[in-house]
């Protein structure tokens, strides 16, 4: 199931991500994607 959230992805820290089974990391802004990218890897 997909589920739409309108947010600052930089708001929520890494613990609200942990839920996520799929993290898709096409965002539009070099801030957003760093943090995302970061986020991501600390799953690694």
């Amino acid at each position: 199931m997909l589920e739409n959230r309108k947010l600052r992805i930089e708001d929520k820290d890494i613990e609200f991500y942990n839920d996520f089974g799929i993290i898709a990391l096409g965002l539009d802004s070099i801030e957003a994607r760093s943090y995302i990218n970061t986020v991501a890897c600390s799953f690694l």
